[in-house]
C-alpha cells in the first residue's frame, strides 16, 4: 500500500520548533524573537524551499506554499531596511541554486546506492520501475515482481521502499513467496532485509527447502563467520517468518570434501568446473553432474545438504535416490558423509538466536 504524506518535510520542520522549545528554556521566550534567531531561522526556512523545491509530492507543495508566506514576513523582519532587503533577495538565488546543487549530488548518489543493492540482491531489472516511483515522492511504496520457475510453480517477490527523514530513499526488504497451482496449502513466503544479503534466486531455493551458504553469515554469539542456512518450516516466529536452522563453519559439513567422494566424473571436478558446482551448490540450486560406475556414464543432480553432513542425489526423474542404488549391490556403498558430531541445534528469527 502507497502512503503519501509530507514525512520529511514535516519531521524538519518539528525538529526547528523542538529546537525553538529547546533555547526559550535555555534562555527565555523572547530569545525566538532575537534578530540572531530569526535570521537563523530565515536561513533554515530558505534552504527547506531549495531542498523540496522539486517536490512532486501535492503535500510538501503545499507545506512549502505557506512556508513561502512566513519566509518573506521573517525577511521584512529581518531585514527592516529596503537596501537590505533587495541585496538578501539577490543573494538568495545564488544561495538556493547552490542547495540545489547539493541536493542533486545527494539525489543521484542515492540513486546509485539503490541500483547497487537492487543488484545485489537479484533484481537488477526492476531499476526503471523504481525510478518512476521515485518521481511520485511516495514516503513508502512496493513494487511488485512475479515470475514462474516451473510450469505450476510461481515466485513472487514484493520490495519495500523507504524515505529517511534526510529525504533519501531505501531499499528496506522484500517478502519473496513460492507458490503451487491447485495446492494453495503448499504456499510458502518470507521476508529477508536487504541487511541479510540473501538475493532473489537464494530465496526461491530456501522456499523450496534446500539450504544456502553464506560467506558472512552471523553466529550464535553475533560474529560473522561463513555457514549454511535452511528455513525451519516446522517453526515460525511471531511476525509470521520460518526461523532459521544453521550450521556454520564449527558444524563440520565440507562440501567439497563430500563431493570428491562420489563417482563423479574427473571433468565436473576441475576448475573452472568445480568452482562453478560449488558455487552453485551453495547457492541452493540442484546441479547436475555425471556419474562413472560400473562402466556406465549417467547423469545425476545433486543438492547440499548440511544438516546431514551430505549430498542428496537424484536421479533423471528427479527422484531421490541412495548411493547405493546407483552404483549397484554388487559394490559396498562408499560413506560419504562426514562423521557426525554431536551439537544442539540452533534457529533463529531474523537473525535472533532462539
Amino acid at each position: 500500500m502507497e502512503q503519501k504524506n509530507a514525512g520529511s518535510i514535516v519531521s524538519e520542520i518539528d525538529n526547528w520548533k523542538a529546537r525553538e522549545a529547546r533555547m526559550q528554556k535555555l534562555f527565555s521566550d523572547g530569545i525566538i524573537h532575537d534578530s540572531a534567531f530569526l535570521k537563523q531561522k530565515l536561513s533554515f526556512y530558505d534552504h527547506l524551499q531549495a531542498k523540496y523545491a522539486k517536490t512532486p509530492d501535492p503535500e510538501e507543495k503545499m507545506v512549502l506554499a505557506i512556508l513561502a508566506k512566513q519566509r518573506s514576513q521573517l525577511r521584512a523582519q529581518v531585514y527592516p531596511g529596503i537596501l537590505q532587503r533587495i541585496f538578501s533577495q539577490v543573494i538568495e538565488p545564488i544561495r538556493q541554486k547552490h542547495i540545489q546543487q547539493q541536493q542533486t549530488v545527494k539525489s543521484n548518489h542515492n540513486l546509485t546506492e539503490l541500483k547497487q543493492a537492487l543488484n545485489v540482491a537479484g533484481f537488477g531489472n526492476v531499476f526503471p520501475r523504481l525510478e518512476k516511483q521515485l518521481q511520485n515522492g511516495h514516503q513508502q511504496f512496493k513494487i511488485p515482481v512475479s515470475h514462474y520457475v516451473s510450469v505450476n510453480q510461481k515466485m513472487d517477490y514484493n520490495l519495500s521502499f523507504s524515505r529517511d527523514k534526510q529525504g533519501q530513499y531505501r531499499f528496506e526488504n522484500y517478502q519473496a513467496t513460492l507458490t503451487k497451482e491447485g495446492k494453495p496449502a503448499e504456499t510458502r513466503s518470507q521476508v529477508f532485509s536487504s541487511h541479510e544479503a540473501v538475493n532473489a534466486l537464494q530465496a526461491k531455493n530456501l522456499l523450496e527447502g534446500r539450504a544456502i551458504h553464506k560467506d558472512n553469515h552471523f553466529d550464535l554469539s553475533g560474529s560473522q563467520q561463513p555457514g549454511w542456512i535452511k528455513l525451519d518450516f516446522n517453526d515460525k516466529d511471531p511476525s509470521g517468518n520460518h526461523k532459521l536452522k544453521e550450521f556454520n563453519q564449527g558444524y563440520g559439513f565440507d562440501l567439497e570434501k563430500v563431493l570428491k567422494q562420489l563417482p563423479i566424473e574427473k571433468s565436473d571436478l576441475e576448475n573452472p568446473q568445480k568452482q562453478n558446482l560449488l558455487l552453485s551448490l551453495k547457492d541452493g540450486n540442484r546441479e547436475q553432474v555425471l556419474f562413472n560406475s560400473q562402466g556406465r556414464t549417467y547423469r545425476i543432480s545433486l543438492e547440499a545438504n548440511p544438516q546431514f553432513k551430505t549430498v542428496d542425489l537424484f536421479d533423471e526423474n528427479s527422484k531421490k535416490v541412495s548411493l547405493l542404488q546407483l552404483t549397484g549391490p554388487q559394490k559396498k556403498e562408499p560413506e560419504i558423509r562426514q562423521k557426525p558430531t554431536i551439537r544442539i541445534m540452533h534457529s533463529r528469527k531474523n537473525g535472533v538466536s532462539i
